[in-house]
C-alpha cells in the first residue's frame, strides 16, 4: 500500500491519529504504543507523558512479536498485577471510537467474572478485547506461530461479550480494497462537525522527529507551581459584555456546542443574561482560547454557589494551562461573591474533561437526570 497504511488519510487526520485519539480520550490508566521506527520518529514529543512507546525493528515479524514487546514495556512501566486488564487494539482500525473503548473498560471494571471481555458488532466478535495481564503473558510460552485471537478464542474460554449498539464491525485496513471501503463508508456517514485530531503526528515536511503540536489530551504536564502568569503570550481573563467580545468567544464555544451558529450564539447569550448568565474568556495574544459560561445562584441543596454552564478550551490550545487558569478565575469569582461552592455537570462520555475536573480537586457528588420534552 505504499507508505505506511497508518499514515493514510482518515477523518481529517490519519488512521493512526484516529486510533490514538480513541485511546487517549478513554478512561485508561496507561498505554503502550508498539510501532515501527518510521512511526516512532513521527510520534516523538507528540504522545502524553504517561504513554510508553515500544519500537519493533523487525519489519518481517508477526503481531505476536509486537505484543511481546508491548507487554514487556507495560510490565516495567506500569508495574502490572496478574489481574490488571490489558486492552488490545489494532492500529489499523480507526472506526473504533473512544466511546466504544470506554464502554468496554467500564464493563470490565464492573464485571467480576469472566475476566475476558470482547466487543461484538451484530453478533460478530472483534476489537477492543480486554484480558487479564496473566493471560496475555501466555504468548511468551508459545512454541509455534499462532494467531493473537488464540488467547481468547479457545474451547471452554469464559468470555463476556459486549454488543456495541447497531454499529457495523470495524474495518481492519489490510489491503487497498479495505481502505477504499473505509473511505466509502466514511463518506456516506451523516455529516458531523469537523474536529481536528487531538494528537497530531509530525509530517514529512516537519523537522525530523518533531511533532507539529502536542497532543491536546496530554503532553508534558505543567509544573505544580505554574500559574496563569507563567503561560506564554500576552494573556488576560475578561468578562465578555460587548457584542464583539461575545462574538469572539463563539469559535471556541462552538467546539463544545457545535449546534449553535454565530448569530444564534449572540442572541442566546443576550437572552440568557436576563436570567443571570455571564460569559468569561481567556485571551492570548488577542485571541480567545478558553471560554466559560456561568451564573451565580442559590438553592436549598447547594446554598449560594457559582454554576458553570459551559467550559471549553480550543483543541489547538489544550495542555498549556489555559483551561486551568480560567477555572481558577471562576473559583476566585465564586469566592468574591461569597459562594459556598462551585458546581458543574459534564457529559458522561467526556472522559478527558472528567480527568481535568478531578485534577482540579472536584468531587463527583451526584447523578444528573433529564427528560426531553421537545
Amino acid at each position: 500500500m505504499g507508505r505506511s497504511k497508518l499514515l493514510l488519510e482518515y477523518g481529517g487526520g490519519t488512521i493512526l491519529e484516529a486510533v490514538l485519539d480513541a485511546v487517549f480520550d478513554s478512561p485508561l490508566d496507561g498505554a503502550v504504543i508498539v510501532t515501527t521506527p518510521e512511526i516512532e520518529e513521527l510520534l516523538r514529543d507528540s504522545v502524553p507523558a504517561d504513554v510508553a512507546v515500544a519500537v519493533n525493528h523487525d519489519a518481517g515479524s508477526d503481531i505476536i512479536t509486537s505484543v511481546k514487546l508491548g507487554l514487556s514495556k507495560a510490565k516495567t512501566r506500569y508495574h502490572l498485577n496478574d489481574e490488571d486488564g490489558i486492552v488490545v487494539l489494532l492500529g489499523d482500525m480507526p472506526e473504533i471510537t473512544s466511546a466504544t473503548v470506554s464502554m468496554c473498560v467500564e464493563m470490565y471494571r464492573m464485571a467480576k467474572q469472566p475476566r475476558i471481555l470482547v466487543a461484538t458488532y451484530h453478533g460478530v466478535r472483534s476489537y477492543p478485547v480486554i484480558l487479564p495481564f496473566s493471560r496475555m503473558l501466555e504468548v511468551f510460552y508459545w512454541e509455534r506461530p499462532r494467531a493473537l485471537e488464540d488467547l481468547w478464542e479457545r474451547p471452554g474460554a469464559e468470555i463476556r461479550e459486549l454488543p456495541i449498539g447497531m454499529v457495523p464491525r470495524p474495518i481492519d485496513v489490510d489491503t487497498p480494497e479495505d481502505y477504499e471501503r473505509l473511505g466509502a463508508i466514511h463518506a456516506a456517514s451523516p455529516a458531523r462537525p469537523s474536529v481536528p485530531p487531538q494528537l497530531r503526528l509530525a509530517t514529512y515536511d516537519d523537522a525530523p522527529g518533531r511533532a507539529a503540536a502536542l497532543a491536546a489530551s496530554g503532553g508534558e504536564p505543567l509544573p505544580e507551581h505554574t500559574t496563569a502568569t507563567d503561560l506564554p503570550g500576552e494573556k488576560r481573563v475578561f468578562e465578555a459584555r460587548r457584542d464583539d467580545e461575545i462574538a469572539a468567544c463563539w469559535p471556541v464555544m462552538a467546539e463544545l456546542r457545535p449546534h449553535i451558529t454565530a448569530v444564534e450564539f449572540l442572541e442566546r447569550v443576550r437572552r440568557q443574561e436576563e436570567s443571570g448568565f455571564r460569559l468569561a474568556a481567556l485571551e492570548v495574544d488577542g485571541r480567545v482560547v478558553s471560554a466559560a459560561g456561568f451564573r451565580l445562584s442559590e438553592n436549598l441543596a447547594w446554598g449560594r454557589h457559582l454554576y458553570v454552564d459551559d467550559l471549553v478550551t480550543a483543541a489547538a490550545a489544550r495542555s498549556k494551562g489555559y483551561g486551568e487558569a480560567l477555572f481558577n478565575w471562576l473559583l476566585e469569582e465564586a469566592r468574591r461573591n461569597d459562594c459556598d461552592a462551585l458546581h458543574l455537570d459534564s457529559g458522561v462520555q467526556r472522559f478527558a474533561a472528567h480527568r481535568f475536573y478531578l485534577a482540579m480537586r472536584m468531587d463527583i457528588t451526584s447523578h444528573h437526570f433529564a427528560i426531553k420534552l421537545k
